[in-house]
């Protein structure tokens, strides 16, 4: 395996991932910047986190294909060890939108919203973690992720500014989807 210098979070998958698992993998790399797939071949989970771990790096992503399309995902930080469990609902992909163009030049600004029970705030500080902290707003990139009842909906936008500079739209880049809540697992 290797790693690429500035990787905060890995990824990887089930041993053989289909088409369309690989397809959701690449519109995560795409969104998440310092992200790093890792083919799984027949490595253990617990080979991955130990790698990852000598090589500081704090958070992995698993997906998981199960049957009729759907998909799970898990979000394991090791530093606060803390793992969530959710599944992907209601998947539309980069491609299947208009403007499909490569469109993420800086680090998106972040918008966590209605994260305020205490099962939210643990997902808060997970999804913040997934992104590098960076203060400076260049870009015109947003990924949203907004809670209720145990789902989330994510999205993937870019602001459009009228040529005055008083008006500004949200245009969806894609992709899309919901992530419902299953469980919290803290580690060791």
């Amino acid at each position: 395996m290797t790693v690429i210098k500035n990787t905060i979070v890995g990824i990887t998958t089930s041993s053989q991932p289909s088409k369309k698992l690989l397809y959701i993998i690449k519109d995560f790399l795409k969104i998440l910047d310092g992200s790093k797939y890792f083919k799984r071949k027949k490595f253990k989970i617990k080979q991955i986190l130990c790698y990852l771990k000598s090589k500081e790096i704090k958070t992995l992503l698993i997906f998981k294909e199960k049957k009729n399309w759907a998909y799970d995902i898990w979000i394991i930080n090791m530093r606060e060890k803390v793992s969530i469990h959710f599944q992907l609902k209601s998947i539309l992909l980069k491609k299947n939108f208009q403007d499909n163009n490569d469109s993420v030049s800086y680090k998106p600004e972040i918008i966590l919203k209605n994260f305020n029970n205490k099962t939210g705030k643990i997902i808060f500080f997970l999804l913040k973690n997934l992104f590098p902290f960076s203060p400076n707003f260049k870009n015109r990139n947003v990924v949203s992720f907004f809670y209720r009842n145990n789902l989330i909906f994510f999205r993937f936008y870019r602001y459009i500014f009228s040529l005055s500079g008083k008006d500004v739209k949200l245009q969806e880049l894609g992709p899309r989807f919901i992530f419902r809540f299953c469980k919290v697992f803290i580690l060791f």
